[in-house]
């Protein structure tokens, strides 16, 4: 697996979505390539940060489920972050 397979998967390797089989390739390569690991270290904090700016309880539960359960938006989200928190560096 190269850098730009595993970064694909990097969103569902953090949502636990991920198949067995590219869990194990990602696994393989997030223990030698440092910049995919920096680069999952830094999703795992935006999700972290995220979760705490975001108040559930503001929107009916029906609502937040449809939100939460879209994949098109969680990676659309996770992409302008991504590139919003590496503008800042």
């Amino acid at each position: 697996m190269n850098c730009e397979q595993c970064q694909t998967l990097l969103l569902n390797y953090l949502e636990g979505t991920i198949n067995q089989s590219n869990r194990n390739e990602a696994d393989n390569h997030l223990l030698n390539c440092t910049t995919c690991g920096n680069i999952l270290d830094h999703m795992k904090q935006l999700k972290i940060h995220l979760q705490r700016q975001v108040h559930p309880q503001a929107l009916p539960q029906s609502l937040w489920r449809r939100v939460l359960n879209q994949p098109l938006l969680k990676l659309t989200l996770a992409a302008i972050l991504f590139v919003t928190v590496h503008s800042l560096d």
